[in-house]
């Protein structure tokens, strides 16, 4: 059984509809993919409560964003109670084919909602992951309310500690000061 500790959300299913009476083409918008679409693992989606993998049998890319791309997926052997079900699903990757996307590839995404202690003090939350610039920009909200853009770069962080969701950073003298809103 597959548990939400051991998936990493990607996106979500933008539509699906039936083909037969046992397949269906998923439109799904994905981070993307850092391998040719034909390496896609499995994408798991929450039906009935229960996290299900499905294997597609064909991709094209119908839209390439800044936020993302479009695919349309063709799947087999899918109910059409499950179709229904799909209609605006949030999709999953194990956490180990996270790395399969450009996104993931530093696993910041996945870092939404931990900790971040710099130098010793708790700096606040991470809340977002910007990526609208050349490198990525870590959203921490302090206790106090004070928002800090910090680079996700390798050279600050000194752990990542999944079981415990909290970042460890070493960070330049005065970046803080700088880099808050």
């Amino acid at each position: 059984m597959i548990k939400e500790a051991d998936i990493v959300k990607i996106g979500a299913v933008v539509k699906a509809a039936g083909t037969s009476d046992t397949d269906a083409i998923v439109t799904m918008k994905l981070p993307p993919l850092c391998d040719n679409v034909d390496a896609m693992p499995a994408i798991i989606m929450k039906l009935d409560g229960i996290f299900i993998p499905f294997f597609a049998k064909e991709f094209e890319i119908v839209g390439d964003y800044e936020d993302g791309v479009v695919y349309e997926c063709h799947f087999e052997n899918v109910s059409s109670a499950d179709i229904r079900q799909m209609q605006k699903a949030d999709l999953w990757v194990l956490n180990s084919d996270a790395d399969h996307f450009e996104h993931y590839e530093d696993g910041a995404p996945q870092v939404v909602g931990y900790a971040v202690i710099a130098d010793g003090v708790n700096i606040g939350v991470i809340d977002d992951i910007d990526t609208t610039t050349d490198n990525a920009l870590l959203v921490v909200n302090s206790p106090s309310g004070e928002e800090y853009f910090i680079p996700a770069a390798d050279d600050f962080i000194d752990d990542i500690d999944t079981e415990n969701e909290i970042i460890t950073m070493t960070l330049p003298d005065g970046l803080l000061k700088i880099n808050s809103k």
